[in-house]
Order: C-alpha cells, then structure tokens, then sequence
C-alpha cells in the first residue's frame, strides 16, 4: 500500500475567499435577514393571545413557526399603518 503527500492547496487571494463565504453566509439568511441584522426581542403575551396565535398558525396551509408569524404580522401592522 502506497503512502502519498496530502495534495497541496493553492492559496487563494483574500477576494475570492471573502466572495466565498458571501455566497455560503446568504445561503443561511432568510430574504428579511439579507436587507438588515436581526436583533432579539422578548415581550411577554397572555396564554389566551399565545393560544389565538397558534390556532391562526394551525389554520394555514404551510406550516409558519412562531417566528415567521411574528414578523409577518409585524411588518403587516407596520404597512397598514403606512410604515
């Protein structure tokens, strides 16, 4: 059994590796992600707000995690009201 060299990487300038981890980072984002950075906010609801929330959630068609939900019904408020 032959013993061989682990193959030599050719180095690569920092463009083409900085474009690399662009192109793999975005794959992670969702489209609202791509537009800003997401910060975490906590806010407390009641079980009765929290039980509506999920019942609206099992209504759909596709399933939507609490998150998604969140958002959407956020940025639906915020264009309502011409923001």
């Amino acid at each position: 059994m032959a013993i061989t060299e682990k193959p030599k990487r050719k180095p690569q300038n920092d463009d083409t590796e900085q474009k690399a981890k662009t192109i793999i980072n975005r794959g992670m984002m969702t489209a609202g992600e791509e537009t800003g950075r997401e910060k975490p906010v906590t806010f407390r609801l009641t079980d009765d707000v929290i039980r509506r929330i999920d019942a609206a959630r099992k209504a759909r068609r596709v399933k939507t995690s609490k998150q998604s939900w969140f958002v959407e019904a956020i940025l639906d408020k915020l264009e309502s009201e011409g923001f």
